[in-house]
């Protein structure tokens, strides 16, 4: 960035700022790819628009719409085709990770990045500002280098891939300023790509009069073409842990509420069967028929709570108004074993991890963001409601861990060993997951924990048959009527279990906590909707009681690990049986405290000066941080009259004080020039003081001596000024990113550190003396 830059986060900060900038998870300004992307594209219209002579239909126009996707919003008529997405794809660009790991663990460092810029609206009749309209502006400094990821599409012809490096090589080039105030001087800024392949993009350019047509979109991979003629091959269940941790926000969409898309607190399996099977087809395993079969499940993926898969809050557990249920004693009632009167209010949200029988479980919850976007028209260069507007994205924060289960059939999993003995590695890497996956949202990063454990089973049967069973959803669960429509009442539910476990189940009472939930399905293929998933929500609760028959243990594992209902596959229909939290009173629980784990830290790498730019810029951030930090030290120190006295001898003891005005302006002159390292002016003023009776007179005792001290000693203005933070002093130590910053600004800011503070106690003392002036004689 080449001047400073704006790109704005769409609200500012009431009574401070107006327009705050926009920071990514970690507390640092980012360029959003909506932002890089609509920019690039516009260079690379210009491009193609030259190289095309204004036609908006030439071969170098329809290559642009390959590589960005075509726009709906802005065609004339309805086309009756899908949208055709595109080719490349730009995550945000960041700094510089090792610049990153060092503001993030120093944090005061932070506010070296930005600074606050005012601004006035002028008046078009009288060249005069405006009244009411001072404003402020958060602004990042200009030298920062930013790094964004880009991937494109697979080109199989090598023309067709010269062709488009060589484009995008050029729209970047014209790329000059980007984001807010971009055509009054902010935002300058050179875009380059690095690439091996774009070096010789004008060479390209020139030589390829007619660049031939695009490739056409990248098909879906065939499916397997098995079909699930035979039944499902029964036996155990193998489970394999898989960590995924949100690498840019997440927007998993639930619904559209006017201009705002709503997210779904978890990854559901849907989104990671494909990925699953995708990954493993390479091992020639086919898979369609385990999937239909139900011999495969990918179950969804929620939050992490102390390192294990959390389980959706139970629909029984209620909570006292007002209260924080899962973290005080006696405030938190399961619904099953207790009937508390009084207001009491269900805990619908969360993720529960595991606990012993003496403590509440620990609550997870995701803290959902909410990021405002919008769609520029290019006639207008402004959001416009014609092409979009103004829109909001609901999204799971950058950082989320998730942990989500891959349950196969032993036979299934022996046949995939059988043709690579690790083949579970073949499941990590980076993928993108729900909606705007190309550019802010979607990355995640799949990793697997562990190996392949068997299924835990029930082993022990009980001495006494059970009378009651108790139900808890874990997932969404997708059941049928008897007429074969979508059904979310209890009594489908219990129809469902009497089919599978061969026992005659009842619903007695206040015995079934359940919710509800509609989710919009789409098939991707098809780029068609497909009809609404009506069914019970994860976390519901049943307690049945057996009438007739008993359960047998391996029914019971068999549906735990498989799941019930439809699309059990996709993680639908996971439940598990008679949990012991279900059955235990919890008001008579403890709160589980949280042991704080201290882990080692490791030595900070600072910057160097290897790489030249980082380091230029690591240099800018840590002065303008010592600078503020200085501001602020130096007046706390001139406050105190003490302090003025033991450090420069200024008294308030002779009418009108020592020393007197001219003195000071004489000596706060001196200093202007000894900030520009002119020590020696500052001795030869001394000396012609000490040799002038007259002027020597005007000074206090001493404090021509305690100021040389100052001055001339490299170490003192540090001791004044650095200690605790705690009593408002410098820990200089933690306001340097750069492995030589500490003596470097210490030489290089030491004499402009002791011009402030003795220009702040001059200004201290002189507003004393005035005070003492006007007080009245004998008051």
């Amino acid at each position: 960035m080449l001047s400073d830059w704006h790109v704005g986060a769409g609200y500012g900060r009431p009574g401070d700022i107006d327009r705050l900038v926009r920071r990514d998870h970690e507390d640092l300004p980012f360029l959003p790819a909506k932002t890089l992307t609509g920019i690039w594209r516009d260079g690379c219209e210009l491009v193609a628009c030259g190289l095309d002579d204004g036609n908006k239909n030439g071969p170098w126009s329809r290559w642009v719409e390959y590589l960005f996707g075509d726009q709906p919003a802005l065609a004339e008529q309805a086309s009756g085709l899908a949208p055709v997405g595109a080719a490349l794809s730009v995550r945000p660009a960041r700094l510089d990770p090792a610049l990153r790991r060092v503001l993030t663990e120093r944090r005061a460092l932070l506010e070296g990045l930005t600074f606050v810029k005012p601004g006035v609206a002028i008046d078009a009749a009288t060249g005069t500002a405006k009244d009411d309209f001072l404003r402020f502006e958060e602004m990042v400094r200009q030298g920062a280098v930013l790094q964004a990821e880009c991937s494109l599409n697979a080109i199989a012809s090598k023309k067709g891939r010269e062709v488009a490096l060589a484009l995008l090589a050029a729209g970047a080039k014209m790329v000059e300023r980007l984001g807010g105030k971009r055509r009054r001087g902010n935002g300058r800024c050179e875009f380059t790509l690095h690439h091996p392949e774009t070096e010789g993009w004008l060479a390209v350019l020139e030589s390829t009069e007619d660049p031939g047509p695009p490739p056409e979109p990248m098909p879906w991979p065939p499916a397997d073409g098995t079909a699930a003629d035979e039944p499902t091959s029964g036996g155990s269940w193998q489970r394999l842990v898989l960590n995924i941790e949100a690498r840019t926000p997440l927007v998993i969409a639930a619904r559209t509420v006017g201009n705002v898309v709503e997210t779904l607190d978890y990854i559901p399996g849907t989104l990671l069967l494909p990925i699953v099977s995708r990954r493993l087809q390479q091992l020639g395993v086919p898979l369609g028929a385990a999937i239909v079969r139900g011999d495969l499940v990918v179950t969804p993926a929620t939050l992490a709570v102390n390192k294990e898969r959390g389980q959706p809050v139970p629909n029984a557990l209620f909570e006292r108004k007002g209260s924080k249920g899962f973290e005080q004693e006696g405030n938190l009632f399961n619904r099953f074993e207790e009937n508390i009167g009084g207001q009491l209010k269900g805990c619908r949200a969360g993720y529960l991890g595991r606990t012993d029988a003496a403590h509440l479980p620990v609550l997870g919850k995701i803290s959902l963001r909410l990021q405002t976007h919008n769609t520029v028209a290019d006639d207008r260069q402004r959001p416009d409601e014609s092409v979009g507007g103004v829109y909001s994205y609901e999204a799971i924060p950058a950082g989320t861990r998730f942990l989500a289960e891959l349950r196969l059939r032993t036979e299934l999993a022996e046949r995939l060993k059988a043709k690579q003995a690790n083949w579970s590695t073949l499941l990590g890497g980076t993928e993108r997951v729900g909606q705007a996956k190309k550019d802010d949202y979607g990355q995640i990063q799949i990793s697997c924990a562990g190996k392949f454990t068997p299924f835990p089973a029930r082993s022990e049967q009980p001495s006494q048959a059970p009378s009651t069973l108790t139900v808890w959803l874990l997932s969404d669960l997708l059941l049928r009527d008897e007429r074969l429509r979508p059904s979310t009442t209890v009594e489908t539910l219990r129809s469902a279990l009497e089919a599978e476990l061969g026992v005659k189940l009842l619903v007695e009472g206040e015995s079934a906590f359940t919710r509800q939930r509609r989710t919009e399905s789409w098939h991707t293929r098809w780029n068609l909707p497909r009809p609404s998933l009506a069914g019970l929500q994860a976390g519901s609760c049943v307690r049945f009681s057996i009438k007739d028959g008993q359960i047998r243990l391996e029914d019971l594992t068999r549906l735990e690990a498989g799941g019930l209902g439809e699309r059990r596959a996709e993680g639908y229909g996971q439940l598990s049986f008679d949990d012991p939290l279900l059955s235990t009173k919890l008001s008579e629980l403890t709160a589980l405290q949280e042991q704080a784990s201290e882990s080692p830290k490791n030595k900070l790498a600072l910057i160097n000066a290897q790489n030249h730019d980082l380091y230029a810029y690591a240099r800018q951030i840590e002065q303008e941080v010592w600078r503020a930090n200085l501001r602020r030290v130096v007046l706390a120190v001139a406050a105190s009259p003490e302090k003025r006295k033991d450090l420069l001898g200024f008294s308030l003891e002779d009418q009108g004080g020592k020393p007197p005005s001219s003195q000071l302006g004489a000596l706060r002159s001196v200093l202007v020039a000894c900030a520009r390292n002119n020590l020696e002016l500052f001795n030869q003023w001394r000396s012609r003081l000490e040799n002038s009776s007259n002027h020597r007179e005007r000074w206090p005792e001493c404090s021509l001596e305690r100021l040389s001290e100052l001055v001339n000693d490299p170490a003192r203005i540090w001791q004044v000024l650095s200690g605790p933070e705690s009593e408002g002093r410098l820990s200089l130590e933690e306001l340097v990113c750069t492995s030589d910053g500490l003596n470097r600004l210490k030489n290089e800011l030491r004499f402009e550190a002791v011009r402030m503070l003795v220009d702040a106690c001059i200004r201290a003392h002189r507003r004393e003396v005035e005070q003492q002036e006007e007080t009245p004689h004998g008051s």
